[in-house]
């Protein structure tokens, strides 16, 4: 169900992309999976949203978590998340913003010698915090550290569910469509 609301979110925003107060961004980050050992990842985010109010919005974003490794082993996953965002002018050019929202996320864990080990997929929330500069009226140029919730299923675990946080550190540039 939360999966199809995500969906909905985003059919929503191609409608609305061409409206004043659009938004659509690309992003690289640095990820960081939570698995002891294991190395942090470059991933990529592109995502679009619309702002009904100066300091109220929401966005839909695509995100690709990258591949952590550790020896032989890769861990790497996706998500497809929708999130309402606030925002605070810190003067003319600078602006800073917090976000919270939901996510449909699936992540896998393989070897190069013995294929799928793991796979898992779910729906769980994800936040935060970021800040842009207004280079022109139509392109941001920013930073954002976002949380991605996960509780995994693992059937190489002992334990059913284990929480897992993947976090990123990501730059984008953003184009404003008005």
């Amino acid at each position: 169900m939360r999966f199809a609301r995500c969906l909905a979110a985003l059919l929503y925003f191609v409608v609305i992309i061409s409206r004043a107060d659009s938004f659509i961004g690309v992003g690289v980050s640095q990820v960081d999976h939570n698995i002891a050992d294991f190395n942090h990842a470059t991933g990529s985010e592109i995502y679009l949203g619309h702002r009904w109010l100066p300091w109220v919005g929401v966005s839909t974003n695509f995100t690709q978590f990258g591949i952590a490794q550790y020896n032989d082993l890769r861990d790497e996953g996706q998500a497809l998340g929708a999130s309402i965002n606030f925002y605070v002018p810190l003067g003319d050019r600078w602006e800073a913003y917090g976000f919270a929202g939901i996510q449909r996320w699936r992540i896998q864990l393989s070897s190069k010698d013995y294929g799928m080990l793991d796979k898992d997929k779910g729906e769980d929330g994800y936040f935060g915090a970021g800040l842009h500069y207004s280079l022109t009226p139509h392109w941001r140029l920013g930073m954002r550290y976002s949380t991605y919730l996960t509780e995994v299923e693992s059937s190489l675990n002992t334990e059913s569910e284990e929480d897992q946080a993947i976090n990123l550190l990501t730059g984008y540039l953003e184009l404003h469509l008005d």
